[in-house]
């Protein structure tokens, strides 16, 4: 990613200029946006509390060797039309080799772009929600 150095002062920026958490932030994208997304993270993964790529692959496999303890949402269609399914498990592997705690699965009978299991997703989110000592979804009341 040509230009994904310039995320963090985005963010930077932002906060500067926003009210937004001090947390670190996760970095989602949908296609090239979810490999996008999963690239910025391993040139700093430090920076980032992990990666929701539906779909991502990884483009450049030299670059993914120290994502220790990033966590990955990661899925992809069954019937992708750029067969990134066939993918899937090696991308997977090369993630937890490098340290990243992945959740990877094909999404049944999806092409490339898919709607999002957002139950499946807010099921994910919550225990990083809780490490961050944010209330999660599931627990709030209707009414807030």
């Amino acid at each position: 990613v040509e230009n994904g150095g310039i995320i963090p002062a985005v963010i930077r920026q932002l906060r500067q200029t926003h009210t937004i958490s001090e947390q670190k932030p996760m970095l989602l994208g949908i296609s090239s946006g979810g490999s996008a997304a999963l690239a910025i993270a391993a040139a700093s993964p430090d920076l980032y509390t992990g990666v929701i790529a539906a779909p991502g692959r990884i483009w450049d496999a030299g670059k993914f060797s120290r994502l220790s303890g990033l966590q990955v949402y990661l899925r992809v269609g069954e019937k992708d039309d750029f067969r990134w399914n066939r993918l899937l498990d090696e991308n997977a592997a090369l993630l937890r080799q490098a340290g990243a705690l992945v959740d990877a699965a094909l999404v049944p009978d999806a092409r490339h772009i898919f709607a999002l299991n957002w139950k499946e997703l807010e099921t994910w989110l919550e225990p990083l929600q809780l490490r961050r000592g944010l209330t999660p979804k599931s627990e709030q009341s209707p009414h807030r």
